[in-house]
Parts: C-alpha cells; structure tokens; sequence
C-alpha cells in the first residue's frame, strides 16, 4: 500500500486533486516546458514539502532561488509530468512514480519580460517519511523539508526587496526561517494552499474537536472529584473522623 493510501490527510489531497483540471497555460512557438514537483511526505504533526535552494550560477534567473525540484522539458520526456520527475530524481535522488501521484496543478508562467518564455507545470506527489534525500551538489546548495502549518499561518506572509536593472522592487513572498519563498515558486504554494484549503481547515476542526473532548474529559474529573469529597465530608464528623471510626 502507498503512503498516500496510507494516511488520510494525503487521501484527502489527492481526492480535492483529483476534482481539479488544471489549466494549461498558452504557448507560442518560440515558449519553453519545464517541470517541477511538490514532493510532500507525513511529518509528527503535520504535512512536509520538499523545498531546494538552487545553486548559485552566472546567467542563471533563478540562481541561489528557493524552489522546487524540476527543470527544463528533455526530448525524451514522455510529457511535462515525466519532465517533473526525472528532474527530482537527478536533482535530489527521489524516485517519483504514478503510485506516488497525487494530482497536477494550473500550469503558471512569467509575467516578466527580463525571463524567457516558459510554462511550468507542477504536479503533486507523495513519499515515505524516511525517504532519504541526494542533492546534487551541481544543482542545489540545500534541500530541507518544510512542515507546511509554517507556510499556511500569517507569520509566513512576507516580502523580498529585489534589485532589479539598479532599483528595489519588493515582490510577496513567504518565509521559513532565514529562506525567503517569492516568484514563481511562491505563485504555485500559494495556487496548491488555496486549492487544498478545505483539507487544512477539516483539519483544524478535528483539532478544535479533540481539544473540546480533553477540555469536557478534564471537567468530567472535576466534577467527579468534587463529588466523591462532598460525599467524604457527609461520611466525616467533627475532626475529620468518619462516621466507621465514630461507631
């Protein structure tokens, strides 16, 4: 059986996924294909996403960018959810697999003009908690996984300022400790956060649910308590004695 038939929260995804058609972006003739993949695996607490910090490299747009993994359609790839794949496996060793699939994404695009044509398509899929990582050190410089509560809460909600053509332009962004989540990378959390909101709000509820249950159990045992030293009080006479000891 799949991790994803496994644990309910991934069988919740991929049933919300699965009522999604993602929209294909359009393409001229001169538009690139790329890839990527939000890799998610059962953490203690929560759900975990696998997130890469790409190398830093001369030319490259998103040199030293937190992203994730994926990359540029090959002529080999099958389609764009091979591409995904393929990518994740060269870049941090994880072996991705239809069982493993979750559901795809809207396809997303630069709305700059400094980048190149490009359509991205993401595609969601899940792993083992104990799925170990292989970061090509050519490709990332860090590869960590993000409990995905720490990018849902207000407190993640930030901006970059980015110096563009020798200005700053500040760009919304979403941040895990030191690591700054902004572009394109930020446009699809932020596309897979608002799709999935019903699984993270039932979530929450079933939270708030076993909260109440602790909070009547613990009221329950007051009220017990309470009751059995009332009824020791009626049992004792002046000084504590009970009424055994009297006779």
């Amino acid at each position: 059986m799949s991790v994803a038939a496994r644990d309910p929260r991934l069988r919740a995804l991929r049933r919300v996924l699965a009522r999604h058609a993602p929209r294909r972006a359009p393409r001229g003739a001169e538009t690139l294909e790329a890839g990527v993949s939000l890799v998610l695996r059962p953490g203690a607490a929560d759900l975990e996403l696998l997130l890469i910090e790409r190398v830093e490299r001369p030319g490259d747009p998103w040199s030293g960018h937190m992203a994730l993994p994926g990359g540029m359609r090959e002529r080999t790839d099958a389609d764009l959810r091979a591409t995904a794949f393929r990518e994740t496996a060269e870049e941090v060793g994880v072996a991705l697999d239809d069982e493993r699939l979750l559901g795809a994404l809207d396809e997303v695009a630069p709305s700059s003009p400094r980048l190149p044509p490009l359509v991205i398509s993401p595609w969601v899929a899940a792993v083992a908690p104990g799925t170990p990582l292989v970061p090509d050190p050519a490709e990332v410089a860090t590869a960590l996984w993000v409990p995905l509560a720490e990018l849902r809460g207000e407190g993640a909600v930030s901006e970059v300022l980015v110096e563009l053509e020798g200005s700053h332009r500040s760009f919304p962004s979403l941040r895990y400790l030191d690591y700054q989540i902004w572009g394109l990378t930020y446009r699809i959390l932020r596309q897979f956060m608002a799709l999935t909101r019903e699984v993270w709000e039932a979530e929450a509820g079933k939270a708030e649910v076993g909260e109440g249950e602790a909070g009547d159990i613990e009221a329950g045992d007051d009220e017990a308590r309470g009751t059995e030293a009332r009824e020791t009080e009626t049992r004792q006479g002046p000084g504590g004695a009970t009424a055994a000891d009297e006779r």
